[in-house]
Order: C-alpha cells, then structure tokens, then sequence
C-alpha cells in the first residue's frame, strides 16, 4: 500500500526522511487497528549499480556481454533489511509489524513505478474488517 526511499542509491545507510517514515506509519497503525503489515526492504532503486557491460573481442567481432554482481547486491539489500529491523523498536505496534527482504530485482508494483528510487514497500498482510 505505500512504497517510501529510505536509502540513498547503492547504499545501506539511512536518510534523513527516517523520522518521518517512523512518525507516518506509527499513525497509520494507530487508526488501522484491524490491519497487519510486512515491511519489505528492496534493492530494486540500486540495481543497474551491479550491472556492468563486458566487451570482448573474438575473431574481428566485438561481442558484448552484460554481467549482474548478484552477491553484492544481496549484500546491499541485506545491510538495509539489519538497518530497517533495528528500527522496529521504535515503530508501535510491533506485534503486528514485520519484516523481510526482497532480492529480485524486477519488481513490478504501481508503487515502484511511480516512485523509482523507493526501497521500502509496506504490504498489508492481514485485514480483518470484522474486527471493531
């Protein structure tokens, strides 16, 4: 439901925008009671940082080829997912609060598009509408 850009392109530490992404979803939990959310950590803004383009020579040809550094990038997304989970502390709510981490780097979601160098997404995993 929200995508939110806590890092800086091919980095692990946080922004400045941290304090009000904790304030934004501390109220957003507070008046949606009934709602439990997973927040994912991306790489997805950092991608094309681990991509390189290789040309080589071969018989008069020049082929080229296009390597991912996969491992680093994981390494990045990793490093954020430690950075995100030590913020739980400081979300309320923290029984209905996950998180987890996405390696795949072709994520297709609105929020995405509409916001490139977003690295959060927060998913509602659990709705009850029945609940007062």
């Amino acid at each position: 439901v929200l995508a939110y850009d806590l890092f800086a392109n091919g980095k692990a530490n946080l922004n400045e925008d941290i304090t009000k992404f904790i304030d934004d979803l501390n109220i957003k939990m507070r008046f949606n009671r009934n709602v439990k959310i997973n927040i994912e950590v991306l790489g997805t803004d950092s991608k094309d940082n681990f991509s390189k383009i290789i040309e080589k020579k071969v018989k008069k040809k020049t082929l080229t080829e296009k390597s991912f550094n996969k491992s680093s990038y994981e390494d990045l997304v990793h490093k954020r997912y430690i950075q995100i989970n030590d913020l739980k502390s400081k979300l309320s709510f923290n029984d209905r609060i996950s998180i987890s981490y996405n390696y795949n780097t072709d994520i297709s979601d609105q929020f995405l598009v509409d916001c490139s160098n977003c690295d959060i997404r927060v998913i509602v995993t659990e709705f009850d509408p029945n609940l007062k």
